[in-house]
């Protein structure tokens, strides 16, 4: 895929390497975050073979990296992999304990004089949703391990979009951000970065995909 913000050049958004977007332009960098939540059209996206997309079809944007829920967003896709990664014993333990569960509490209510029943629908996406399946919240507070996880549920979940956050160089130590470049290869996941004033934006973003857009809306690669 290609992005690029009006009048500006394209950048390359690619499987396994982190793409940036960083601007010492106060309106710049409010125009790129209003475009991605549908406020303003200053973005465009396309193809590599130049076709045009909404940025909803290529981006998973999740704006500032501290705001986000991971767990919350990608519920239905964790839980898919789950239920489709459980081994067939396992699988075998869970329903019999269902039909256990379902049995006592049919019983339960046998001194009601109504027609009452207990049924199983064999769900086990439901089953694991009933136990507050989530993820760890002890990430919360921690924006390297939120990417972190972000990252590696793309890559689980064989999730195809890219992942788009906003103000993650803010957070990142040096190591942290090394550290998400080579997990980021490792999982062959794209991950878009837009940032803000980013002091030496050029060495921080080695190896990346990067565009700074200066106060005179000048970029330089």
């Amino acid at each position: 895929m290609k992005i690029a913000y009006v009048t500006h050049d394209s950048l390359d958004i690619e499987s396994g390497k982190i793409t940036a977007i960083c601007t010492a332009s106060k309106s710049v960098y409010l125009e790129i975050i209003r475009s991605f939540n549908n406020a303003d059209d200053k973005l465009f996206l396309c193809s590599d073979d130049y076709k045009e997309m909404e940025l909803k079809d290529g981006i998973d944007w999740e704006g500032d990296v501290m705001e986000i829920d991971v767990g919350k967003k990608y519920l239905n896709e964790l839980l898919k992999k789950s239920v489709e990664f459980m081994p067939d014993e396992l699988r075998k333990q869970v329903y019999e304990l269902e039909r256990q569960t379902a049995t006592a509490l049919q019983d339960s209510i046998y001194m009601f004089d109504l027609p009452l029943i207990v049924s199983m629908d064999n769900d086990l996406k439901k089953t694991l949703k009933n136990y507050h399946f989530s993820v760890d919240s002890s990430i919360a507070y921690d924006p390297c391990a939120i990417i972190e996880t972000d990252i590696k549920i793309h890559a689980e979940c064989a999730l195809k979009k890219a992942i788009g956050v906003s103000g993650l160089a803010a957070y990142l130590t040096p190591e942290e951000f090394n550290y998400i470049k080579d997990l980021v290869k490792e999982m062959d996941v794209p991950l878009l970065m837009i940032d803000y004033n980013v002091s030496g934006w050029k060495s921080y973003f080695d190896n990346c995909n990067v565009m700074y857009i200066d106060e005179d809306f000048i970029d330089w690669h």
